[in-house]
């Protein structure tokens, strides 16, 4: 094929831009999303185990995730990758939420004490250095007595 560059240094091949053939071709397709970020690092780790390890099973894998990576990538069925990614992040949120309310637990145990509330287990935080008090939960209203 006859390739030449024109005056902005851009790469024209048969009559039509590279760029305009590539956005043409992308048109319509699904693209990336958190699901496939998590799939290329699971076949990329799975790759580099099985380079260490030599195990036969884990490359044939780790190719597996990648061709599922490049499906979902040019997919035309965007409703259906959506719908995938959507559960993918609700079954990611429980476990992030958790890590997320520990994390700050952790970080405040030294100014405020954590209790759940005995009817609705919603966590209670209050000031240390008070004595005995009596919490009233911010959502059912429940009180209850600890000591901070």
């Amino acid at each position: 094929m006859d390739c030449i560059r024109n005056q902005s240094r851009k790469l024209i091949l048969g009559g039509i831009f590279i760029n305009e053939r590539l956005r043409q071709f992308f048109a319509g397709r699904y693209g990336q999303d958190d699901l496939n970020k998590f799939l290329w690092i699971i076949a990329l780790a799975a790759m580099i185990v099985s380079t260490f390890i030599g195990r036969a099973v884990l490359y044939p894998l780790s190719l597996l995730f990648l061709l599922l990576c490049i499906f979902r990538i040019l997919s035309k069925n965007v409703m259906k990758r959506r719908r995938e990614n959507y559960v993918y992040l609700n079954l990611l949120s429980k476990p992030a939420r958790w890590i997320k309310s520990w994390k700050r637990i952790i970080s405040e145990r030294k100014t405020h004490c954590f209790y759940k509330c005995p009817k609705c287990r919603v966590w209670v935080r209050v000031p240390k250095g008070r004595g005995p008090i009596t919490i009233t939960c911010p959502k059912c209203h429940t009180s209850f007595d600890k000591k901070t």
